[in-house]
Formats: C-alpha cells, sequence, structure tokens
C-alpha cells in the first residue's frame, strides 16, 4: 500500500504537463511551452514544503506510536495551520504578481494570466494539505486509505479532463480538482482514524 500510495501522490502531482501535453495540439506547442513553465512557478512552495516537511512531520509518526491520539491530533491541528497559512500567503503573492513574475523569470515570450495561474497555485496548496494528512495516516499505519486517498484523486483528475476547456484551463482545473478530491477523501479516513476528533478545514 506504501508504494500504491506513493505512485497515486506522483501522479497527482504530476499527471499536468503530461496531460497538457497530450491535449495541446500541433499548433498550441508555443503555449504549451509557456503552460509547463507557469506549473513550474506555480509548484515553487511545493520545493519549500519538502524542505520543511522532514522538520514538521516526524513527531506525528511517536505520538502514534504511544498511543497519544490527544496530543497526535493537537499536533497535527498545529501543522495544518501553518501548512494553511503558509500556502494562502504564499498563494496570494503568486497569483498577484504571477504573470509579470514569469516574465521576468523566463523570458518575454512567456506570457500567461491569473485565470490560468490561479487554479495551479490552488492545488499546489492543497496538495501540501494532503501530504500532511497522508503522513498522518501512515503514522497511524493507515497505509490503505492513504492510498486510495491519494487514487481518489488521480481518478477525479482524468474525469475533470473532459471538461470542455482550453488545454491550460482544463489540465489546471483537473489538477485542483485531484488535490480538492484528496484533501477530503484524506481528512474523511483521518477522521475516522482518530475517532471522530475534528481536523481543520482545507482552506
Amino acid at each position: 500500500w506504501l508504494v500504491a500510495g506513493s505512485a497515486a501522490a506522483q501522479f497527482v502531482v504530476n499527471a499536468a504537463p503530461i496531460a497538457a501535453g497530450l491535449l495541446a495540439g500541433p499548433g498550441e506547442r508555443a503555449r504549451l511551452g509557456v503552460f509547463i513553465s507557469v506549473v513550474v512557478f506555480a509548484r515553487m512552495p511545493l520545493f519549500a514544503f519538502a524542505a520543511v516537511q522532514a522538520v514538521l512531520l516526524p513527531g506525528l509518526a511517536a505520538l502514534a506510536a504511544r498511543g497519544d491520539l490527544a496530543g497526535f491530533g493537537a499536533r497535527l491541528r498545529r501543522i495544518l495551520g501553518v501548512v494553511a497559512a503558509a500556502a494562502l500567503g504564499g498563494g496570494a503573492v503568486l497569483v498577484a504578481v504571477g504573470p509579470p513574475l514569469v516574465t521576468l523569470l523566463f523570458g518575454s515570450q512567456f506570457r500567461t494570466t491569473h485565470e490560468i495561474l490561479l487554479p495551479l497555485v490552488l492545488a499546489g496548496g492543497l496538495y501540501m494539505i494532503a501530504t500532511v494528512l497522508s503522513q498522518a495516516l501512515i503514522s497511524l499505519r493507515r497505509y490503505a486509505a492513504s492510498a486510495l486517498g491519494w487514487a481518489g484523486g488521480g481518478a477525479a483528475f482524468l474525469v475533470a479532463l473532459l471538461a470542455p476547456l482550453e488545454f491550460e484551463l482544463r489540465t489546471g482545473y483537473a489538477l485542483l480538482a485531484a488535490t480538492v478530491v484528496s484533501v477530503g477523501a484524506l481528512a474523511a479516513e483521518l477522521r475516522r482514524a482518530l475517532g471522530g476528533t475534528p481536523t481543520p478545514p482545507a482552506a
């Protein structure tokens, strides 16, 4: 289940550029290059999150091993609060200054819009929250629940790709749908695992 969960999580976070490449038509290759650059830009908070993840999460496993579910829930709420605040703050900045900053970073031919950037940034924030929830389930040895939560997100991504939109928006909103479903499924499983202890909202 751990391998399956890891693969499903990687699918959720990495499927967007691949899907965009498949959806873009022969005359849209230049737009595809711009979109992939925008995806990289929107993921910038994920790189910072990976660096702090190792600091925030290990204590959960120790609390779970001791059977201290009250302490586990309290620590998890603090972690989720920090991650949600960082995602909201960083996401707001990225959306606000994103279009001109993308042009500055990648070149004058790389231009995007707030409409394209918004779902990608929101999805990045939700992915961080989903990762915390998934790690919490793994700490509680709920490996199947973690894997199924990510798998649900992957399924939502594929379904959302059917939306009749331009490939940038179709892919962006598919990624957003995937992370929304993953957060919801993982939070529900975690709530059951903790005996109904409420988890904080995703945003």
